[in-house]
């Protein structure tokens, strides 16, 4: 069941190495000290805006879980971080409660603990049929289409056909009313990816990876 496969995500990510060992990039990286950076600290402003909302810090807790009783808890204490700091926030895949109502407050404890924040609905590529349902749950202030193609690659029970994807994600931005973005999972979205998903007219991208 979707559910159960919901928990086993938390249960690995508390007890199992699933750290990324690959470089980020950032250990290349090196901030030269400046003895004299003429700036007032506290005048300097990191609020930005982004699909409309202002946000105090350009940053997203992205999707992270969803879907169990288990995962209630983390969502409700994501949302209180993101209310507190006015950042975005992501949830996890919500196909877990559109294909069973009784599990929708496992997401919507978002929206009730941070109604101000940006939110971010989440649904899947082989399931975009779903999307309007998904961004009826609650109060969202945009949608975003999850693609892992990877992923379904290399687990038993994957969906490994990914032929209309691009097609169904244009489809999908023109029949909903708040915006869509796209976003990976954890392998990265390429450059010619990206044209071709802007063209398909997302309002952003979440390269994750």
């Amino acid at each position: 069941m979707i559910s159960d496969r919901k928990l086993e995500h938390l249960l690995l990510c508390t007890h199992s190495d699933v750290e990324y060992h690959k470089k980020t990039g950032f250990k290349d990286v090196e901030l030269v000290h400046k003895a004299l950076p003429e700036v007032n600290q506290e005048e300097i402003d990191l609020s930005t805006c982004l699909l409309g909302k202002k946000m105090d810090a350009p940053l997203i807790i992205t999707a992270i879980t969803g879907g169990h009783p288990s995962s209630t808890e983390v969502n409700q204490k994501l949302a209180q971080v993101a209310q507190k700091l006015n950042i975005g926030m992501g949830l996890g895949s919500q196909r877990a409660a559109v294909e069973n109502p009784e599990l929708a407050s496992t997401y919507t404890v978002a929206r009730e603990e941070a109604p101000d924040a940006l939110l971010i609905g989440n649904i899947g590529a082989p399931q975009m049929e779903q999307a309007r349902e998904a961004s009826q749950m609650m109060d969202l202030d945009a949608l975003a289409i999850h693609l892992n193609p990877l992923q379904e690659a290399i687990q038993p029970e994957g969906d490994v056909d990914t032929r209309g994807y691009l097609e169904n994600i244009q489809k999908t931005v023109e029949i909903m009313n708040i915006p869509v973005i796209a976003k990976e999972t954890g392998a990265g979205i390429s450059g010619n990816d990206a044209r071709a998903l802007e063209n398909a007219g997302v309002k952003a991208i979440d390269v994750a990876g």
